[in-house]
């Protein structure tokens, strides 16, 4: 996350505190019929770890 050193530090705090973003949905869009590359597999793999970790971590 781009600002969690500063979240961290207290040099940004929450002032609307019950405010929450829309979620965005994020989407991996490859043409299914020929195989993917295998540079393009470990991206996929490691947005959606990535991703996992964030949704846990409450990122």
């Amino acid at each position: 996350m781009a600002i969690l050193e500063d979240l961290e530090a207290g040099r940004l705090v929450r002032v609307l505190l019950s405010w929450r973003p829309k979620d965005l949905p994020v989407h991996v869009v490859y043409a299914g019929h020929r195989l993917l590359p295998t540079r393009a597999r470990a991206f996929v793999d490691f947005a959606v770890e990535f991703m996992k970790q964030e949704l846990a971590a409450g990122g």
